[in-house]
């Protein structure tokens, strides 16, 4: 259920021992700047302590504002739940571990995995509760590391890394081998996620989840000819949505699906296939902790939520040894097609490559050398998680200012949106998309 946010100037009706009591709790409050039009989420408990009259400062350039559950809650006599900014109270504790034990941490994860893994009959409910309760931990587990890597340098990170890099790696092969040993509708998964907390993690650990499946599915049209049903219907359905991607092509006829797809539509070692899993898994890694990230036109602290790619593809490949293709996951899933809408590195990167433009002969390519050569638009599994990243923010239930979409109508928005007005998302690969919603019971 979306969250309804109504003014703070509620609490001058509360009694004072109520006051003194709600004041003390570490309550997010949406703080918005008319002016400037700046918008933060802070809390309640920090502000009070401050000034116990901030939200009636007339001084103050300020509007607070206050989730309606947590007053109900409040005043209902029921705990108030912190779920420190969209991450979980494990990101508080794991904080204070030492890395040997970040580190037993994922080794159990690993090895929760890896017997089931090796178990000969296992039930669907068993590889989902596995599957999610693993990723939100290693999720965690690797976001504190990785923001305490970030505080050495890129030389002794790298170093400090390599441990947690092997077990994470480990870990994503493993859950990899376990959702193609499963069997039931993808709903399941939405289900289990619902009980995790915060915010971030529940969407992290659902676009993992989704974009490795849809990923598994893709292989699977490939290998089942469907590269071929697409040559077929190219001309038909998806020639003049790319004649607007490679503009300076002036003869449309000689537009293929393999200028589309650079080589051709093809599916991807299971080596490679690692390292997108991990890609999918610390895709938004850079996302800060003290930070809301929600979208709409209300609520959207621009500058620093798009700072999360940037951060994620820097940081992870200058601090880690993960290779390439992971940090140009977490740097790229942004980049809509060079779409205004869109931000990400990738754009910037090139501009400086290329200052005079470049005219890429292909929209995808499954090699980061084409991508950063100006051989292509851009980076395959990028542009996969891209759509499923979309998706979710559209169906995610803890997103505000909105009801969420049901995935129906998520499909059908995206595809007038994203599609139709603005070729954001790449056609090909989102028709596949709903055939794998359809396939896994999401609709």
């Amino acid at each position: 259920m979306a969250r309804k946010y109504i003014s703070l100037d509620i609490l001058d009706s509360l009694e004072k021992t109520q006051l003194d009591t709600i004041t003390k709790n570490p309550i997010k409050i949406l703080c918005k700047n008319f002016d400037t039009e700046e918008q933060e989420i802070k809390l309640l408990n920090e502000l009070y302590k401050k000034n116990p009259n901030f939200w009636s400062d007339e001084n103050n350039k300020w509007s607070y504002y206050i989730n309606e559950k947590d007053i109900v809650d409040f005043k209902e006599g029921k705990e108030i739940e912190e779920d420190f900014y969209g991450f979980n109270e494990f990101y508080k504790e794991a904080t204070q571990l030492s890395d040997e034990k970040r580190l037993e941490g994922l080794k159990d994860n690993k090895s929760r995995l890896k017997l089931l893994d090796l178990k000969r009959l296992k039930k669907d409910e068993e590889i989902g509760e596995a599957l999610i309760s693993s990723t939100n931990e290693t999720i965690m587990l690797n976001k504190v590391i990785f923001d305490d890597l970030m505080k050495l340098t890129p030389e002794k990170a790298k170093i400090k890394s390599k441990k947690s890099v092997d077990e994470t790696t480990e870990i994503v092969k493993i859950a990899s081998n376990l959702l193609g040993d499963y069997s039931g509708d993808y709903s399941i998964f939405s289900e289990l996620i619902k009980k995790s907390n915060g915010s971030t993690i529940k969407h992290m650990t659902r676009t993992f989840v989704m974009s490795l499946s849809f990923y598994k599915y893709y292989n699977k049209l490939l290998n089942n000819g469907y590269a071929s049903k697409v040559r077929v219907n190219f001309v038909a359905k998806y020639r003049d949505k790319y004649e607007k991607l490679l503009p300076h092509e002036k003869n449309f006829h000689l537009i293929t699906l393999e200028r589309v797809f650079m080589g051709g539509m093809s599916t991807v070692s299971e080596l490679e296939s690692n390292a997108i899993g991990v890609g999918f898994l610390l895709h938004d890694i850079g996302k800060q902790v003290d930070l809301e990230y929600f979208e709409g036109s209300e609520g959207y602290i621009k500058d620093r939520i798009q700072a999360h790619v940037t951060n994620g593809f820097n940081e992870l490949l200058k601090r880690t040894v993960y290779p390439p293709v992971v940090s140009a996951i977490a740097g790229f899933h942004h980049e809509y097609y060079g779409d205004d809408s869109g931000y990400g590195p990738l754009r910037d990167f090139i501009k400086r490559k290329f200052p005079e433009g470049t005219k890429c002969d292909h929209c995808i390519s499954y090699s980061l050398k084409d991508v950063y050569n100006g051989n292509a638009l851009c980076f395959f599994p990028a542009k996969l998680l891209e759509i499923v990243d979309v998706y979710d923010a559209l169906t995610d239930p803890e997103r505000k200012y909105r009801e969420p979409l049901t995935p129906i109508a998520a499909i059908e928005f995206m595809r007038d949106v994203f599609i139709k007005e603005h070729v954001k998302v790449d056609p090909i690969l989102f028709d596949m998309f709903e055939l794998f919603l359809i396939d896994s019971g999401e609709i």
